[in-house]
């Protein structure tokens, strides 16, 4: 006689745990409303930086969105020291789409953003996690794999501290199902938005055009050109060169302030091993994933089962990373591992995956990420199981 029943494991415990995150999500919004704002304004982890950058924007000041002195001046309200600011390194545009919320009341925009965040997970595992049990409706099977996805701390974390990665997740879910149901000219589009984290959203156009998807690869780079068009409006037709300028100051004091935080190969590597060798090795070692990956992406052509390597490869080759980002190849982990893997097989690669992910809060002691040694495994693991599908079929000997 089981312990605990089917009906509490598969329904009632998932929806239990999305209304949990979704009430906590709620709580900076209620202390705006109790008039407890000053509470509010000390929530929210990385959200003052787009937060700040939204109001930048509505504040008229957008040709001074990267000056430090200026992100500084609009965060202080959301930090204990008013020295303290999140520098906003994003493209221009993305400024832009936080200033839809950065109207609001910070507690207010905090929680309207957790909550958007959790539907965009609850969308993005629905497009993309098959059914692996007999009996679950599409509604259980939603509600269960964005609980089992809230379970996983980089995803938690991410939803509830103000990160964009379940936005990310979305993107790249809605480009493989566009891909699956045949429409590449929506999956470039929707690419093109991916962008909006360029460091990702560049190895992902490099891999549609190892794949050949050549109607979602013109889509795709006129979605960009459209972006630096429109961006150009409000910035001018440099906003490029000034934005990469920017970048480029920022991530020589991002590698060494979030150095335990990174889990890609560029950004991991010279952090545990500070040698002069340590950037050309690093280099070398994700030009190598990538080549390696895009070898079987050649052959796969992004199809279903290609997105847990391609998730992963997309942080490993990423020029930046940092942990909460791995929620988009825990994802695409899932995804593999519930194809492949027989009817409650799977389980013990989710929960392992899952209990992993905490891991990360041992980062500062480190120094270092662990998930940098789990992502190379979620690589590793959809690797070696893209390599068996795609291996030729053996002729049977006479």
């Amino acid at each position: 006689m089981a312990v605990v029943s089917d009906h509490f494991v598969l329904r009632l415990a998932p929806r239990a745990l999305v209304a949990v995150v979704a009430l906590v999500a709620l709580v900076p919004a209620l202390l705006v409303i109790v008039g407890s704002e000053d509470e509010a304004n000390a929530l929210g982890g990385d959200f003052p930086s787009f937060y700040g950058a939204g109001r930048i924007v509505l504040d008229g000041d957008s040709r001074d969105l990267y000056d430090p002195g200026v992100q500084r001046a609009v965060q202080a309200p959301y930090h204990d020291d008013p020295d303290e600011f999140l520098y906003f390194a994003y493209p221009p545009f993305v400024a832009v789409a936080y200033a839809a919320i950065a109207w609001l009341p910070y507690g207010m925009a905090l929680s309207v953003h957790a909550l958007l965040a959790l539907g965009a997970l609850a969308w993005a595992v629905r497009l993309v996690v098959p059914q692996p049990t007999a009996g679950l409706t599409g509604r259980d099977l939603m509600i269960g794999s964005t609980a089992a996805a809230l379970l996983a701390y980089p995803i938690v974390t991410a939803v509830l501290g103000g990160q964009n990665t379940t936005f990310t997740i979305l993107l790249f879910a809605l480009v493989w199902r566009a891909l699956g149901n045949g429409h590449p000219v929506w999956a470039g589009a929707v690419g093109a938005l991916t962008l909006s984290k360029p460091q990702f959203g560049l190895v992902l156009l490099a891999f549609v055009v190892v794949a050949r998807w050549w109607a979602a690869v013109a889509t795709f780079v006129a979605g960009g050109v459209a972006l630096i068009g429109l961006t150009a409006i409000g910035w001018g037709w440099d906003w490029v060169a000034t934005w990469l300028d920017q970048v480029q100051r920022f991530g020589d004091v991002n590698d060494v302030v979030n150095g335990p935080l990174m889990i890609n190969i560029v950004g991991w590597i010279p952090n545990v091993w500070d040698q002069p060798a340590g950037d050309a090795v690093a280099i070398a070692v994700a030009a190598a994933v990538f080549v390696v990956s895009a070898a079987l992406v050649w052959r796969s052509r992004l199809d279903a089962r290609a997105l847990g390597l391609v998730t992963a490869a997309v942080l490993l080759v990423a020029p930046s990373a940092l942990f909460y980002d791995i929620g988009l190849a825990l994802v695409g982990f899932a995804v593999v591992v519930l194809v492949v893997e027989p009817e409650r097989r799977w389980l013990p690669f989710i929960g392992g995956a899952i209990v992993v992910s905490w891991s990360q809060l041992l980062a500062s002691s480190l120094g270092w990420s662990p998930l940098f040694i789990v992502l190379l495994a979620l690589w590793a693991y959809a690797f070696v199981r893209e390599v068996q599908r795609l291996a030729p079929a053996q002729e049977p000997v006479a």
